[in-house]
């Protein structure tokens, strides 16, 4: 199959995310034909570079894994004139936009809804958050091994005798594969598509630990 005939090619995607959950719905997207645009912080970029080991060519081969088939570009975002940039990216060519950023940061930026959709309402929002977007625990920030521990997975994993640990092996990003999964899943499905009539309203996916 050629790359134009894959499902989303011609839809661009930029990544506001790090780590796991973010760059593996980005992948996801980018499998499916997609331009992926992967935001990095300068200077040593995204956090999972020196995930290892193992590595490969100095970065670990777990981001090699999440962020093939995409492009990347460094920002910094405590600068206006870069975040005033990437802002006008999203805004004139964006499709979809997936941030896994603690909560309420990329609106501080100028970066989430009501921000980078300000003149482009059908932009494609793709939010992972630990805790959703609404209820009583959604401005908490968390990690894949405290959803493992607030799940209650790693209260059924572990060895005889020893306290619980995380999904095995124990260092793995269980939850933010899943959440990843399923929020490429919700963006894909709301849209955009080439000749689709019409655009979903914006979504957002919260990753479950267990249950």
């Amino acid at each position: 199959m050629s790359e134009a005939s894959l499902p989303l090619a011609g839809i661009r995607v930029i990544e506001l995310g790090s780590s796991v959950a973010a760059p593996y719905a980005g992948s996801i997207l980018a499998e499916l034909g997609a331009e992926v645009i992967k935001v990095e912080k300068p200077g040593k970029g995204d956090d999972a570079r020196g995930w290892g080991p193992p590595f490969h060519e100095g970065v670990g081969t777990i981001f090699h894994a999440l962020n093939r088939n995409k492009r990347s570009i460094t920002v910094d975002l405590a600068d206006d004139v870069q975040r005033a940039a990437l802002r006008k990216l999203i805004v004139e060519s964006a499709d979809v936009l997936i941030q896994n950023m603690r909560p309420g940061h990329a609106e501080q930026l100028g970066l989430g809804r009501g921000g980078a959709d300000g003149r482009e309402p059908r932009l494609v929002h793709a939010t992972i958050a630990a805790f959703g977007q609404t209820g009583p625990l959604a401005q908490r920030p968390g990690y894949d091994p405290l959803m493992q521990a607030f799940g209650g997975l790693m209260g059924v994993t572990g060895e005889p005798g020893r306290p619980p640990s995380g999904s095995a092996p124990r260092s793995s990003t269980w939850v933010g594969h899943v959440g990843g999964h399923r929020r490429a899943g919700g963006a894909e499905t709301a849209g955009p598509r080439p000749g689709r009539a019409g655009w979903s309203a914006p979504r957002s996916t919260r990753p479950r630990s267990a249950g």
